[in-house]
């Protein structure tokens, strides 16, 4: 009996260890400067369109608190391609936000700390 939970935690402690090494597998260092400055200029570009544009309609109130809700891969990419919901198709046309800008918003709600709180369209 004892082998047998020495041996399942083992077995624990090796996949946990190899679980940790693919999430470290390209570290930040990695990373040129350039391309931290480049991203953190799209994201920080990406949150100030999110507010002008966005905001008003996807921010949840939890009292004083506003909260911008996790969407999911799936719906930033129909933002991307432009699949919009029928409240959408006037509000953020080509000639209203352009893509490079909707780029930004959309690098900005796929990296921004998680709220645990889903999109509802």
């Amino acid at each position: 009996m004892k082998y047998t939970v020495l041996i399942i935690l083992i077995f624990i402690a090796a996949i946990n260890s190899s679980q940790a090494q693919k999430k470290n597998e390209y570290p930040a260092d990695s990373v040129s400067e350039a391309s931290r400055k480049a991203f953190s200029k799209n994201f920080t570009q990406g949150k100030i369109l999110y507010n002008l544009t966005c905001a008003k309609c996807h921010t949840v109130k939890d009292g004083r608190k506003e909260i911008i809700p996790d969407f999911s891969l799936p719906q930033l990419l129909d933002y991307e391609m432009r699949f919009y919901y029928p409240e959408h198709q006037d509000r953020l046309t080509d000639a209203k936000l352009a893509d490079e800008e909707l780029n930004q918003i959309i690098v900005f709600l796929r990296y921004k700390e998680r709220t645990g709180r889903p999109i509802h369209p």
